[in-house]
């Protein structure tokens, strides 16, 4: 068998099923849309605050991957193995489109909403969370460029109280090598500060490698705040 790459990225989402003929082509789900946080302290007497939600309904159409191959009947009744071959072989490559969708899919049909069509992109501009964090950080390296992107998240979720905790950080392979080879100013390699023993973190958060990311580009996400629903 020849060898593909890694198939995880599905794995990093909540998973949930559904019945294709009962959703009438879509997901539909609910949002908080804009809250009004009013409560305070108050004497006795005054009139008591008042907090205000309101729903935002959203959708994604369903989308599909596909597959086929052209078997002739001879070799079916010749070779025992070539039906788990295909069956097997198709089955891959599914789960290959399948991955590649959920990170990088543009998001307009046929393709898939992905991490990529979504995700905000890493700032230190004018008005950024974390503007004033990097402009004190001098010779910053791929571990500080990473470790910023994470607390910007984190940051970010203070606005409407829900707190964002990374959980998976998506690199080139040839990205993860250039970072495991930097060093400091007296060329020791910085390496103890990404590994433990049960694999390599930063800011506690793992590091998965994937030829999808292009080089150059890093992934920074809570991915538990989206669901692949099949």
């Amino acid at each position: 068998k020849q060898p593909v790459r890694r198939i995880f990225i599905e794995s990093l989402f909540n998973q949930a099923n559904i019945t294709e003929g009962r959703s009438g082509g879509k997901i539909t789900y609910v949002d908080q849309n804009l809250l009004t946080r009013s409560s305070d302290a108050i004497a006795n007497c005054s009139p008591i605050p008042e907090s205000d939600i309101t729903w935002i309904e959203k959708s994604e159409d369903i989308r599909k991957i596909g597959d086929s191959i052209k078997v002739c009947r001879d070799t079916l009744e010749d070779y025992d193995f070539v039906q788990s071959e295909v069956d097997t072989f198709l089955r891959e490559n599914l789960m290959l489109k399948l991955d590649q969708q959920l990170l990088l899919g543009t998001g307009i049909a046929p393709q898939f909403t992905s991490v990529d069509s979504k995700a905000q992109v890493w700032s230190v501009g004018v008005g950024s969370p974390i503007e004033d964090m990097a402009n004190t950080i001098s010779n910053p390296t791929t571990f500080d460029v990473v470790s910023s992107a994470i607390c910007q998240i984190r940051i970010s979720g203070q606005s409407n109280s829900q707190f964002y905790n990374p959980n998976a950080i998506l690199m080139n392979p040839v990205d993860v090598c250039q970072m495991k080879l930097e060093k400091d100013g007296e060329s020791q390699y910085l390496l103890p500060i990404y590994f433990s023993a049960d694999g390599m973190f930063i800011d506690g958060v793992p590091v998965f490698e994937t030829p999808l990311v292009p080089a150059g580009t890093i992934y920074v996400g809570d991915f538990t705040k989206g669901t692949v629903y099949t």
